[in-house]
């Protein structure tokens, strides 16, 4: 349950980004809020494992870096059209 949230927390920031929004910035804050609950409830199942952790930490990175990429294409992209003479 833990993995759905952080992943789902990822992918909208990860839209955010690339597309920033209103809708998207609601998206994040629901499932923000549900993180509190996510596993606190000591219904079992909460805790990750050490190889579930590594795993988890592993993908975030990948997807942190994702971003990162993604955030430094839009932004050559935004430059690049500022750049561009709208006469031409």
């Amino acid at each position: 349950m833990q993995l759905k949230y952080i992943l789902s927390s990822f992918l909208c920031e990860f839209l955010i980004a690339c597309n920033p929004s209103p809708f998207l910035y609601s998206l994040k804050t629901q499932i923000t809020n549900l993180g509190g609950t996510v596993g606190g409830g000591g219904e079992g199942g909460g805790a990750l494992t050490e190889t579930e952790r590594r795993s988890v930490q592993d993908r975030l990175a990948k997807v942190q870096s994702e971003l990162d990429s993604k955030r430094v294409t839009v932004k050559n992209l935004k430059l690049s059209l500022e750049k561009i003479d709208i006469t031409e």
